[in-house]
């Protein structure tokens, strides 16, 4: 081979890698820590949500009472307190409203029976709106979330391992569908070992997905530590929500001796 062939296929083979690497960064972007997350999952936990009460991040949790307590006999608690015994907005139900946000805290999309989660319901989805920007303002959630970002920050910089070994071209391959989503990996400080998969349809028919992950493992120093083994399965497994989800939507009743059956034996 001459020396110009040389140049030509390494032109091209280069060409090639970069094609792919920036198709991967398009559909998986970088995990980072999430204002709309973090600030639901407070108020959760103000409002006694045991699935948002985890304390295994005990240096960051210790920060959320000490600038919160005052708060929890806020408007907004007591509602969320009603909302939950009365409908069973918790867990996923959370998340589902955290991501349908945009960053000022307004609905990226119009609310409906359904949309965020039918737990939610219109008319409460619309009114924890409304007394969710007069909760930020009074607790002064602006200042809170502005002294934490070099701390957000360098915990979202030592998740890149887990990141790095994530292929969204696996998910094509094992399902047989286009990954055409955008993938967004989310690092959720207080929520302890949950874990969510939810995902959204913008106004434009473009979808996000993502990967909410809790913060389970702290190392000596009391901050994360993102072990390989336990976090990059757990990963995997929570995009694979937004390629089963609508399967399971569309055959809910075929399927539901089989739901039944299995938790009936867990």
């Amino acid at each position: 081979m001459n020396y110009e062939s040389k140049i030509f296929l390494v032109t091209v083979f280069f060409l090639i890698s970069l094609g792919s690497f920036s198709q991967k960064q398009q559909k998986l972007q970088k995990p980072y820590v999430d204002e709309r997350v973090e600030l639901l999952s407070i108020i959760f936990r103000l409002a006694e949500s045991e699935e948002y009460s985890s304390n295994l991040f005990k240096k960051y949790t210790d920060k959320i009472y000490n600038h919160y307590n005052l708060y929890k006999n806020h408007e907004l608690i007591d509602f969320i307190k009603k909302i939950r015994n009365e409908n069973g907005v918790s867990y996923d139900a959370v998340m589902s409203m955290a991501i349908h946000l945009d960053k000022n805290f307004n609905p990226i999309v119009p609310f409906s029976d359904t949309i965020p989660d039918v737990r939610w319901g219109k008319g409460n989805a619309y009114k924890f709106i409304e007394l969710l920007h007069l909760f930020y303002k009074d607790s002064n959630s602006k200042d809170f979330f502005k002294q934490n970002e070099n701390f957000y920050e360098n915990i979202s910089d030592s998740f890149l391992p887990i990141f790095n070994k994530l292929n969204a071209g696996w998910y094509k391959s094992f399902y047989g569908k286009e990954a055409n989503e955008s993938f967004k990996i989310i690092i959720g400080l207080g929520i302890g070992g949950g874990n969510y998969g939810p995902s959204v349809t913008l106004k434009n028919g473009e979808k996000e997905v993502y990967a909410i992950m809790g913060t389970w493992n702290t190392n000596h120093e009391g901050m994360p530590e993102f072990k390989i083994s336990s976090y990059f399965p757990t990963l995997v497994h929570e995009f694979n929500h937004s390629f089963i989800n609508y399967i399971l939507e569309k055959n809910e009743n075929p399927l539901k001796k089989v739901r039944q059956t299995l938790f009936f034996y867990q």
